[in-house]
């Protein structure tokens, strides 16, 4: 994987590092069913998961703009990882962490992870130029917190990696029944759609106009 993780005085950095978070993972998974909020190791998690699925090599701690790099046949990629971590009673309507629109980053990565093993369920990743576009739109909530929502992220995005042994990740998106602009869910069909919509983001786009952008998964969210 990465440099960082050469052999060091004779010990493995990244055996004893996968050793460190398989001790943590338990703690923050339990933190997380009795508080209901992170313990704070999300985005290490997520970063060395990343790593260790797609064999990045990630950056050395504190690098500005960009955690991981990824080698291609026109360059080396500079990305920026992102962790949520979600469950059964997890809101549809997370956010992601702060994003810089100035970094020096080509590709924003998102790991989502089950919040009972903190174990990977899916990576998405996106342009970080698209992401920048979106954050950067007058008047959107998103600029103003330079956060995005997790369902936001994954209509501009594209899934790259999946467990083979589970089923989509409730954060929005092409897998689930979820407002493409605030993440709600609608159990098993679109029923209630239009008055959701006409009540909170009929200012954005009619919904005579989005209804069939939303029904055949085109929509792109405008906040």
């Amino acid at each position: 994987m990465s440099e960082v993780f050469a052999v060091s005085d004779g010990i493995d950095l990244s055996d004893r590092i996968e050793e460190i978070l398989g001790q943590v993972k338990p703690l923050a998974a339990e933190y997380y069913r009795l508080t209901g909020k992170p313990l704070g190791v999300t985005g290490e998690i997520a970063e060395y998961l990343a790593a260790r699925l797609l064999d990045l090599d990630l950056a050395p701690a504190r690098t500005a703009g960009y955690d991981a790099l990824r080698k291609t046949d026109t360059g080396v990629e500079r990305i920026q990882i992102k962790g949520r971590a979600f469950g059964d009673k997890a809101n549809p309507g997370q956010r992601l962490g702060r994003l810089k629109l100035d970094a020096e980053c080509d590709v924003v990565m998102v790991v989502l992870m089950d919040s009972g093993t903190l174990e990977a369920r899916e990576i998405w990743e996106a342009p970080y130029p698209s992401v920048v576009e979106i954050l950067s739109r007058p008047g959107s909530r998103a600029r103003d917190r330079g956060q995005l929502g997790v369902a936001s992220f994954k209509a501009i995005a594209t899934r790259i990696w999946q467990d083979s042994g589970s089923i989509p990740v409730s954060a929005g998106g092409a897998d689930g029944l979820f407002c493409p602009e605030c993440g709600r869910e609608f159990r098993k069909s679109w029923g209630g759609i239009d008055a959701h919509w006409k009540a909170n983001h009929d200012h954005l786009m009619p919904y005579e106009q989005a209804w069939p952008l939303i029904r055949t998964g085109k929509y792109r969210a405008r906040t």
